[in-house]
């Protein structure tokens, strides 16, 4: 009987840290966004959104152009996503908090992708993927292990979205 219970002791334990770690992994990290100086006197939008494997080819195929007009129904509900928004001559970097709210959503719906959006001024051709210079996808499962980055920072400058990754 007393085996029994060290047993039942042993599993619980197990149980626990295990969803302890489990929980942890997917938990949010900082995420600074830096504006490029040839942006500086721009007023530049930034969305960040956390998406799923499905998700990921219906945000690859949507068309930027449409996706930035003004009053597009493609836009995500505001509690879904992160939105910097970069003024002229203002603060050049703004970081989406590793303990920011959104984080929690997104764990919620078990995401593996970060979406980064920007809307650069200008004229660019609408692309696929990442080949839109206002898009990028990100695969996070390498952030989430020890094998890969604990980290992101991206730039957005009149050219486009460009990242780093450190340990």
């Amino acid at each position: 009987m007393r085996t029994d219970s060290r047993l039942r002791l042993g599993v619980l334990v197990l149980a626990i840290c295990g969803s302890v770690l489990l929980c942890g992994c997917q938990s949010g990290f900082q995420v600074p966004v830096t504006l490029a100086d040839n942006l500086r006197n721009a007023s530049v939008q930034v969305q960040i959104i956390g998406i799923d494997d499905l998700a990921v080819p219906k945000w690859s195929s949507i068309n930027m152009t449409d996706y930035w007009a003004p009053g597009s129904p493609m836009m995500p509900d505001r509690q879904k996503i992160k939105i910097l928004d970069f003024d002229p001559g203002k603060v050049q970097t703004l970081t989406l908090s590793k303990n920011d709210p959104v984080w929690r959503t997104w764990s919620d719906r078990e995401i593996t992708h970060l979406v980064v959006l920007a809307n650069i001024p200008g004229a660019f051709p609408s692309r696929e993927g990442n080949a839109d210079a206002r898009r990028l996808i990100i695969d996070l499962r390498h952030a989430w292990y020890e094998s890969g980055p604990s980290s992101y920072a991206f730039t957005v400058s009149a050219q486009g979205i460009t990242y780093t990754s450190a340990k």
